[in-house]
């Protein structure tokens, strides 16, 4: 608490134990904190949101538990959230709305979070990457991701988890005009692939494997997607032909391609 000149403190990989101690509010100009992969425990401090220059909080793989407190709201500054590999529980706070700097936001593996995306998410309009691996997320998609004009990677997984998205793709996913990795693996989506997912020009990567009560067909806008290499429509009830606005894909960049009910299945036209 006396180093209040502090910019970055980096104390990550060791083995420290114990809880992070309020007198964290005190380094007020701090940009940086690191602590990822140590055995630290106890609840995240709402002292957080003192620390309104802080930039960077990498707090993964450690043992934090109880909610997220809506306090992070305050760290205006903040562009990246790491807080993979915990125990935190609760829902996400709709205060991440205010972080109109936020690049960054992982929360993978934290299996007591639950709850719904808040739709204050389309307020990050500078959000590149958000990953949600490990089952985080229920309910339905909310329709302000497409407000999300910047982001490049968006990867909701619930392979082995309870806890899955349901509902509707809504159509707006197709104004995420900077995607390039939508994976959406395990969860229990229903509906079908909304043909607006054509207008995702920057498209590598498309997963939505094991989502059962997905149906429909493939449509056929996904032709559009010239920078596609990688599509995974396996363990779904998505049904008929492949479309052949997609075999000239096949012969280019679309590298892997599978249709059906297993991994066996190729695509082919």
């Amino acid at each position: 608490g006396q180093l209040t000149e502090l910019g970055v403190l980096s104390l990550a990989r060791n083995a420290f134990t114990g809880v992070v101690p309020s007198q964290l509010s005190f380094l007020r100009i701090l940009k940086e904190m690191d602590l990822r992969v140590n055995n630290l425990s106890g609840q995240l401090p709402t002292e957080i949101g003192f620390l309104q220059f802080l930039e960077t909080l990498e707090l993964n793989n450690n043992r934090f538990s109880g909610s997220i407190p809506s306090e992070i709201g305050l760290a205006s500054y903040l562009q990246s959230v790491n807080l993979n590999s915990n125990d935190l529980s609760g829902t996400i706070p709709t205060e991440f709305g205010l972080l109109e700097g936020l690049q960054y936001l992982s929360l993978n593996y934290n299996s007591g979070i639950s709850g719904t995306l808040p739709s204050e998410i389309g307020l990050l309009t500078s959000l590149e990457t958000l990953w949600f691996y490990g089952g985080v997320l229920s309910g339905v998609l909310p329709s302000e991701i497409g407000l999300l004009r910047r982001l490049e990677n968006l990867a909701i997984e619930a392979i082995g988890s309870d806890v899955k998205l349901t509902g509707q793709l809504p159509s707006e996913i197709g104004q995420l005009s900077s995607l390039q990795l939508l994976d959406l693996t395990g969860n229990d989506l229903t509906g079908t692939l909304p043909p607006e997912l054509g207008s995702l020009a920057e498209l590598s990567s498309l997963s939505v494997i094991y989502n059962a009560n997905l149906g429909g067909v493939i449509p056929s806008e996904l032709g559009l997607l010239t920078s596609l290499r990688f599509l995974y429509v396996v363990g779904t009830n998505v049904t008929g032909a492949i479309p052949m606005e997609l075999c000239p894909l096949l012969e280019g960049k679309l590298n892997q391609c599978y249709f059906g009910a297993s991994f066996v299945n190729q695509c082919s036209c």
